[in-house]
């Protein structure tokens, strides 16, 4: 048998007074006096009454839902800003309507014009990982009076949040230059996106006067496979470090050395970035650079709050890197 929902005449009925009463009480609203109030509140509780949210919204023409557009979900790094958002976005009492553009930018542009038409109350914008970006988007978001933060990149004209990627890329090679290395390959991925751009220029300036042979390789993507078929050039004329643009591809390099015979990090050191669950999966545990996706997550979220408040709010978040040294940099010491 179904239970009867409580409504507000039900609680107005059990104690004798008008519904307008109950339901200004119900709201705090002082024009309502204080003994009264907390009458109405004693009795909806001990009759279970549960507000309507929905259509306390609609009254306020608000939705209660915040979209979120991000290129992939199968990605790790964007799964786990996903759920870490949810969650920071429900504790502001607020829904998170997810969209995911495939890493296409025309899908990307739809998915803005939808979470539009729907009324969202905010947008968290994460943009194609391709340097094929559509400025319509941008454009929409720019032109929609929609509070708009964008999320682990950089967007002109938005407020943003994301890690120092530069610095944490710089601090990982001034670790790595302590080894004394000879050569060091860098794993990239297209230029003209700012995330990649920015860390393989960190890379690039972080070696500029020493006296090490390095070489950059921009890969069409910054995926698995790109990383193992680099990776399947060099066999025979091997750096003494490899840097990979993020966990995965040094994921990718590590498994075919470990095919192939090679020792990592005996014969050939390999870092990743990001810090990923493949940093630890890894056979041999990566050396990298932590993001810390949990505080971009509550920094974003803090963020976008803010804006759908006072819509004339504007900061750009960076959030420090931490470096972490796992196995992958480690060589073992040779007895004499």
């Amino acid at each position: 048998m179904t239970k009867r929902v409580v409504t507000i005449r039900d609680i107005a009925r059990e104690i004798g007074v008008s519904e307008a009463t109950v339901s200004l009480a119900l709201n705090g609203n002082p024009a309502v006096k204080a003994e009264t109030r907390q009458k109405v509140k004693d009795t909806a509780a001990a009759l279970g009454y549960v507000p309507n949210t929905n259509a306390r919204r609609l009254v306020l023409k608000r939705s209660g839902v915040v979209g979120i557009v991000v290129p992939e979900i199968e990605n790790i790094y964007y799964a786990v800003l996903v759920r870490e958002l949810s969650e920071r976005m429900a504790d502001g009492g607020y829904s998170l309507s997810i969209f995911i553009s495939s890493n296409d930018p025309e899908k990307e542009y739809r998915a803005v014009s939808d979470m539009i038409a729907a009324r969202v109350e905010g947008i968290i914008y994460v943009p194609v990982n391709t340097a094929l970006s559509d400025q319509r988007t941008k454009n929409l978001l720019l032109g929609s009076g929609i509070p708009t933060v964008c999320m682990s990149t950089v967007t002109e004209g938005m407020n943003c949040v994301l890690c120092d990627l530069e610095g944490g890329m710089k601090t990982l090679v001034s670790y790595l230059l302590e080894k004394q290395p000879s050569s060091i390959l860098y794993l990239g991925g297209p230029q003209g996106m700012y995330t990649l751009d920015c860390r393989r220029q960190a890379f690039l300036d972080a070696l500029q006067q020493k006296h090490v042979r390095s070489d950059v390789r921009a890969l069409p993507s910054v995926n698995y496979t790109c990383a193992q078929e680099a990776a399947r050039t060099i066999l025979s004329d091997l750096p003494d470090i490899i840097v990979c643009a993020n966990d995965f591809m040094a994921l990718g390099v590590v498994n075919l050395f470990a095919e192939r015979g090679i020792s990592v990090p005996n014969d050939v050191m390999v870092t990743g970035f990001d810090d990923s669950i493949f940093s630890v999966t890894s056979p041999v545990p990566l050396t990298t650079v932590r993001q810390d996706l949990h505080t971009m997550a509550i920094r974003t979220a803090e963020l976008l709050l803010h804006m759908i408040d006072d819509p004339n709010v504007r900061e750009d978040v960076r959030i420090p890197t931490e470096l972490i040294i796992r196995k992958s940099t480690q060589k073992k010491e040779i007895d004499a």
